[in-house]
């Protein structure tokens, strides 16, 4: 159940975009039906929450990537950075404990792409 109303935006920053652009439905980074289609690797990635309706004062937000809770500078804005070519989940909770009000967006992060692979050649391979 969904007791609040989330605003929130996702930007991206990878090596071909340094720095960071808002997340659109096309792109190196694009939001595809609620999920984050990634095709670089390593991305960092920021979500900022904008508003929450109802706010009250004792409203906490986190943010969860595959498990591990992701620290935030200001309370509103979460960055993480993906760098394998694995399925990763962040769930964002926003939660006002005196009341029991919860809401948990689920955001599912997929890499369209393989990781890079080095290959080292030595020549002669006889020595």
């Amino acid at each position: 159940m969904s007791n609040f109303q989330v605003n929130y935006d996702t930007y991206f920053k990878s090596p071909n975009s340094p720095q960071f652009k808002k997340v659109t439905n096309t792109g190196i980074i694009s939001l595809v039906n609620g999920e984050l289609i990634l095709t670089e690797i390593p991305s960092v990635l920021k979500l900022q929450v904008n508003q929450i309706i109802p706010n009250p004062s004792s409203v906490t937000k986190k943010i969860l990537l595959d498990g591990k809770s992701i620290l935030s500078t200001d309370g509103n804005t979460f960055e993480f950075t993906i760098g394998d070519s694995q399925e990763h989940e962040a769930i964002l909770t926003i939660e006002d404990i005196p009341s029991g009000a919860k809401t948990a967006i689920v955001i599912p992060i997929k890499i369209n792409r393989q990781d890079i692979i080095g290959k080292l050649i030595l020549k002669p391979d006889s020595v």
